[in-house]
């Protein structure tokens, strides 16, 4: 199978703005940077990704980028992509090669939540674009019930 990554980073000085009463804005920077480098070597030690796609957070709708993105993946012929924010500081190989696992017998979603069962941390579709992406507040319940209604097999992974 044939998959991409794409990785969705907002720009670094917009990064973890919760995060302001704490660190100062070059603080912040230098994390969202070292969280960015540390997601992109992750996933570049893994030979079942054959690209990562980095894809800004300065286009105006992350879901629309996500799904320019997705087309880009299609055109050269991707069976699935997997959608990994630049921001989850305890990724490790084993995380994704376990979403990976999960992904046999397409269509199929594979999907792992927040810590708090709202948000979307981790989102692999087979075949690419089986879904439409819809990432922000409450994004979990919403792709599930469009892998769902989509007819692939929904796959949930807590990491």
């Amino acid at each position: 199978m044939t998959l991409w990554a794409i990785v969705p980073v907002k720009p670094l000085r917009r990064g973890k703005s919760r995060l302001s009463g704490m660190l100062t804005e070059d603080e912040r920077t230098a994390l969202n940077q070292e969280l960015l480098e540390r997601t992109l070597k992750t996933l570049s030690t893994l030979k079942e990704l054959d690209q990562v796609l980095v894809v800004s957070r300065d286009q105006p709708h992350l879901n629309t980028a996500l799904a320019r993105a997705t087309v880009v993946a299609q055109v050269h012929s991707t069976q699935g992509v997997l959608v990994l924010p630049a921001d989850l500081p305890l990724l490790t190989p084993e995380d994704v090669l376990t979403l990976i696992d999960r992904a046999a017998k397409p269509p199929v979603v594979v999907i792992a939540p927040d810590r708090h069962g709202k948000g979307t941390n981790a989102l692999l579709m087979v075949p690419a674009g089986q879904i439409e992406y819809d990432f922000g507040e409450g994004s979990f319940q919403r792709h599930c019930d469009r892998a769902i209604k989509s007819g692939a097999r929904l796959e949930i992974v807590e990491l």
